[in-house]
């Protein structure tokens, strides 16, 4: 029984007496790559040379003059004309290193296991663009790599394999011109997240953003990228708009990403909705002037924190709203904000009664709210009290000690979101006291 080992020595073997025949008709050597095999020659016991060779394989191929392919699971007597012969069903069309193999070289002749030859790139574009979804234009080099949109690019690697998880990400520098370093082990995810803030160091192309995943909840949180290329499957067809507008920088921040983004608000999708259209037409009616658009969520707590929502469908959008900035972290977590805010002072003046009673004579708000008005009320279900109909400065001592007074109430900003306010007694005469805020929860 011949093991792997003695397998690939036979084939460097059979490599090795192609290659050397491998000679321009003058004699002189030129430069070659056979795929599928070519990571034989890769140490990869070395790290440092995994890297530079990864780093440089979308060139070698680029420089290659030929590029000679050997299909190990497709006979010589296929017929390539066919869709659904062995050829279409190929385990190399769907690995996902052997994408730049098929992209990056100018000629690719393609071998059945037997080593005969049964086509070129060119005279198999038809078969091969039916196989791959790449464009037929890109394969025979009327078009170049870099007008296919983000998103077309990465429907191409959505159905792809790769053995490590990491792979999914490192097999696409080429294809998206970037370089980053190769961390095996911090797993699938994380790569590919981080090829996508490389790109969008080089690319303002929106169409980045224009991913679904239709098994997802539609009220879960997600972050503006995708984590694996599956998700761009439904966007094979999204491009960005050609000079439509100047289109403002957006980059990755300690808040997440920060972008500008037109809004306009969906009250009837839920509280807080809101239809971000991208810089994208609608696919395949690119001649409407209609917007392809993402759902967002504003966060409570102001400070301009957005959410992506409903991430099963994209919007259709005309009417694109005012334009904001706007953050948005990859992985949310709903702050449940707690600490002191000096800003944040209310006046309590104690009224007659039997009951110590206070209302509130003066308030000054979080500078997040633009200097917005605060309305005042209590939370009637929670706190087991209600206010007079109209009256939103009265309220009820909830709790009162020795030495301290708790009161409670809601603040209400222009944006709707309401923040509970706990202030404990700072001390003084039991009459006119002054009371700070010392805590603060989202509700």
């Amino acid at each position: 029984m011949t093991n792997s080992s003695n397998i690939k020595e036979m084939q460097r073997n059979q490599i090795k007496f192609r290659m050397e025949n491998c000679r321009s008709p003058t004699g002189a050597n030129r430069f070659y790559v056979v795929t599928r095999v070519d990571t034989f020659c890769i140490d990869k016991s070395s790290s440092a040379e995994l890297s530079e060779a990864i780093d440089s394989m979308y060139l070698w191929y680029e420089k290659a003059n030929k590029c000679y392919t050997y299909l190990e699971d497709v006979p010589a007597d296929v017929n390539t004309k066919s869709i659904g012969s062995e050829l279409t069903r190929t385990g190399w069309a769907t690995r996902g290193w052997t994408l730049q193999e098929l992209l990056a070289p100018p000629v690719v002749m393609f071998y059945s296991k037997d080593w005969v030859q049964i086509g070129t790139k060119d005279t198999l574009s038809y078969v091969l663009s039916r196989t791959t979804g790449i464009d037929e234009d890109l394969l025979t080099r009327k078009k170049v790599l870099d007008q296919a949109s983000i998103a077309k690019r990465m429907f191409w690697a959505g159905r792809r394999n790769v053995t490590r998880p990491e792979d999914i990400a490192y097999c696409l520098m080429g294809i998206f011109s970037v370089n980053m370093p190769m961390l095996y082990g911090e797993g699938g995810t994380k790569a590919f997240l981080r090829l996508q803030e490389e790109i969008m160091k080089h690319s303002d192309d929106h169409s980045i953003f224009a991913w679904t995943d239709e098994e997802a909840s539609s009220d879960a949180f997600h972050g503006l990228l995708a984590v694996h290329p599956s998700r761009f499957r439904l966007s094979k067809s999204v491009i960005p708009y050609k000079d439509r507008e100047e289109r403002v920088s957006y980059s990755m921040s300690n808040r997440g990403v920060c972008i500008e983004l037109y809004l306009t608000h969906l009250p009837d999708e839920g509280p807080n909705i809101y239809a971000a259209p991208l810089d994208c037409p609608v696919p395949p009616r690119f001649g409407d002037h209609a917007f392809l658009a993402i759902y967002l969520q504003k966060l409570p707590g102001g400070q301009r924190q957005y959410t992506r929502v409903k991430i099963g469908c994209l919007a259709e959008i005309r009417d694109r709203g005012a334009l904001h900035t706007i953050y948005v972290r990859q992985a949310i977590v709903i702050p449940t904000l707690a600490g002191v805010y000096p800003s944040h002072v209310l006046q309590l003046r104690k009224v007659t009664g039997t009951f110590p009673e206070y209302k509130v004579v003066a308030s000054m708000v979080p500078p997040a709210a633009d200097g917005a008005k605060a309305t005042l009320s209590s939370k009637a279900a929670y706190f087991g009290f209600r206010l007079p109909p109209g009256n939103a400065t009265a309220s009820k001592i909830l709790s009162r000690g020795e030495n301290r007074v708790s009161y409670a109430l809601q603040i209400v900003w222009s944006e709707k979101e309401p923040l509970l306010i706990t202030l404990p007694r700072m001390g003084g005469s039991p009459t006119g006291n002054q009371y700070n805020v010392t805590s603060v929860q989202l509700l």
